[in-house]
């Protein structure tokens, strides 16, 4: 970011002075669980893949 900013030729809303912040709140994301993740049909219509995606979100 500080050789950016002196070139001044890249346009950004990242700024040097907030990298240790924003860097010392990140976490790494992990990968979903099995149970976390849902499967979508890609091969038939829009509206079945929405009906089954209503399907497994909604809990009777």
């Amino acid at each position: 970011m500080y050789h950016r900013d002196q070139e001044g030729e890249v346009v950004s809303d990242a700024r040097l002075e907030d990298c240790k912040r924003l860097s010392a709140g990140y976490e790494t994301p992990h990968e979903l669980l099995p149970e976390e993740k849902i499967t979508l049909p890609a091969d038939g219509k829009l509206a079945q893949a929405f009906s089954v995606l209503l399907r497994q979100l909604v809990v009777w």
